[in-house]
């Protein structure tokens, strides 16, 4: 594998994805709508490298510490854990060359600042296939012609690698941290930031894959809703959302119900009852009731193809 440097600004929300809601409203490059609820503030962007970013968000460094704490968690599980695992090795290797400072070590940084974007980006070519089959089936191409972009795979991918990236999933897995610990010996160490910032990256990683097999696995009934008015979806920095169905807390996927606007004429809806997938085509007022969903679980920013009112 080959490792270059990677860019600064690492988006959370893939760029792909983004662009496919810019629209050409004026003189200039095409943008697309920004509507910050905090701030009740509207705006144009014209620059996706503005938005949906965080410097650095696919840095990641594995220390030995940090690896045998991810070991200790996912040893046991099969599929992704393991095979994931056995490439962080690598950067383990990576960490004691730098500490170590034999010739050259500062030019090993950039395996960390691309270790994620080179996985992401293997990631993303199949969501991109996935988005683009999406997109001619609103303009109207038979589903059948897309049977594995748009399969059970293909959208359960496109759905949690979105869900497990964003910034509020990461928040909040933080605030359930809390603190960590790792034995040695007879001894008792707190994890640092920076290893409790990595052990995160890869966890949500992992977690994101693992619900990925689990959905392929145990089955999962998915909506693709064609909006066939003049209303678009609208998308946001927390994209892909989850609605608990129980009074309790979620058990398994028969309790959640999943959605995420794929394009702006495009959503997915997915349940954990069920196995069928299906192409329905939404009014105007069905539309709204998406939009709601998505405007109400958004972090921050809303993105859309026209000014919200």
């Amino acid at each position: 594998m080959q490792y270059t440097d990677s860019p600064k600004r690492h988006h959370y929300v893939s760029r792909s994805y983004l662009k496919r809601w810019l629209t050409q409203s004026g003189p200039g490059k095409p943008g697309l709508h920004v509507f910050n609820k905090l701030r009740n503030k509207h705006f144009i962007c014209t620059d996706l490298n503005a938005i949906a970013q965080i410097r650095y968000f696919n840095n990641l460094e594995i220390d030995i510490d940090t690896y045998e704490l991810l070991l200790c968690k996912y040893h046991a599980i099969d599929g992704y854990p393991i095979k994931f695992l056995k490439t962080l090795e690598a950067l383990v290797l990576v960490d004691q060359y730098k500490k170590d400072k034999h010739q050259n070590f500062e030019a090993l940084s950039a395996i960390n600042k691309s270790f994620l974007e080179q996985e992401f980006s293997n990631i993303e070519a199949v969501i991109g296939l996935t988005l683009n089959a999406a997109e001619n089936i609103s303009e109207g191409v038979a589903q059948e012609n897309f049977s594995k972009e748009l399969s059970h795979q293909a959208l359960a991918l496109t759905f949690c690698t979105q869900f497990f990236r964003t910034k509020r999933v990461r928040e909040r897995s933080i605030n359930h941290m809390q603190k960590i610990y790792f034995r040695r010996g007879n001894g008792t160490t707190e994890l640092t930031e920076s290893q409790k910032d990595n052990f995160l990256k890869a966890t949500l990683l992992i977690e994101s894959n693992r619900m990925v097999e689990s959905m392929v696995k145990d089955g999962f009934s998915a909506s693709i809703l064609v909006s066939k008015s003049d209303k678009n979806f609208i998308t946001s920095n927390t994209p892909a959302g989850l609605k608990i169905l129980s009074a309790t807390p979620a058990k398994d996927l028969k309790d959640v119900e999943g959605f995420m606007a794929l394009t702006p004429k495009v959503a997915l809806v997915w349940s954990g009852k069920g196995s069928e997938i299906t192409v329905k085509n939404l009014d105007l007022s069905s539309v709204d009731n998406i939009n709601k969903r998505i405007f109400k679980f958004a972090a921050e920013e809303i993105y859309s193809t026209h000014k919200l009112p």
